[in-house]
């Protein structure tokens, strides 16, 4: 079993790295727990032994440790998602929940495939999102690099700037530079800490909510994510207001799940589900629309499905786009600083 750290350990590495010690499940590791187990369910296994054989085939080793006290427990009589519920740093709140709605009307297999693919979607979005945001870093970086080599040539002509290099490539200058990457390294775990699990991340979240030139895709890609979510957990025999609540928990974004959270609120007051996310400030008038015709034919499944194939295509589009305008602008760029090396 892994050890045990005390609560103050687990919260100044939380403080200092943004995250829990010992949160070693990556969305991977789930994907592949939930898939095998929906697999060797419809196989006719049960439950105790599916786990047996998961222990063996998982590498991860606190998922690993996990299934070996599930196993336990399942064996003992306790139920899927009175186990699960004990490992909320692995098993999301939506996930657990989801488990307990499909055992009670007996529609664990389906619930398990709709939670594989939802994760699966969950995951291409993240590298979307990663993708998308790497393409300021590198842009901002050549900037960065483009400013020295035209100091560099400034300050020492154009046939001084290969030996002022060459000089800077001493051992001292090494150590510095090593210095200040780890520096910058910490700085930058620091950051993240702040901006994943304090305040700090609900001012980054409004920020991404509008920023210039990524707001349209970022948005997008909360909307598939919401109507992903939501599509998973509509046929697990959950309350629509406790799917609300469950999607705004598990949301990327802070202020868009408080939005959710709010529709959920509405909601249980009286309104319609229609009625509830009008209201919203940021779901666009498409979705809207799936909502209110969803509601009046009672195929929340089918219009849901289909919108999250449309942003599907949407958000490639303009992922491309953002890519292309990048690329000019550092063709602009680079275009600019030989025109001025060339007049210097």
């Amino acid at each position: 079993m892994s050890p045990k750290l005390d609560k103050g350990t687990k919260k100044l590495f939380k403080v200092i790295f943004g995250k829990r010690m010992g949160e070693g499940v990556s969305t991977d590791d789930l994907i592949f727990f939930t898939e095998q187990m929906k697999v060797m369910f419809k196989a006719g296994f049960l439950l105790s032994t599916t786990m047996d054989v998961l222990e063996k085939q998982t590498e991860s080793k606190v998922l690993k440790d996990a299934i070996l006290t599930i196993t336990l427990d399942l064996e003992k009589g306790h139920t899927l998602s009175s186990t699960l519920d004990k490992y909320p740093e692995i098993f999301p709140e939506y996930y657990i929940k989801s488990i307990k709605a499909a055992e009670a009307s007996g529609t664990l297999q389906d619930t398990l495939g709709r939670m594989t693919a939802y994760l699966k979607a969950q995951r291409k979005l993240n590298y979307e999102l990663k993708k998308t945001f790497m393409y300021p870093k590198i842009l901002f970086a050549i900037i960065l690099l483009g400013m020295f080599v035209i100091y560099m040539i400034k300050t020492y002509g154009l046939n001084g700037f290969i030996p002022a290099i060459m000089n800077l490539m001493t051992f001292q200058n090494y150590l510095l530079a090593a210095g200040t990457i780890v520096a910058a390294v910490l700085l930058w775990d620091l950051t993240q800490g702040f901006f994943t699990k304090w305040k700090g991340k609900t001012a980054w979240d409004r920020f991404r909510l509008y920023m210039p030139a990524l707001k349209g895709l970022y948005r997008d890609m909360l909307h598939k994510q919401f109507a992903e979510m939501f599509l998973s957990l509509c046929n697990s025999g959950l309350y629509i207001g406790e799917i609300l609540n469950l999607t705004g928990d598990a949301i990327e974004n802070t202020i868009y799940g408080r939005e959710l959270k709010n529709i959920a609120d509405r909601f249980e007051e009286g309104s319609t589900i229609s009625d509830a996310v009008n209201q919203n400030f940021y779901l666009p008038f498409r979705l809207k629309q799936v909502f209110h015709i969803g509601e009046e034919t009672g195929e929340f499944d089918k219009n849901l499905r289909f919108y999250v194939m449309q942003m599907e295509g949407e958000i490639q589009r303009k992922a491309r786009r953002i890519m292309q305008n990048t690329y000019f602008l550092f063709l602009f760029i680079a275009v600019a600083m030989i025109s001025y090396m060339r007049r210097m």
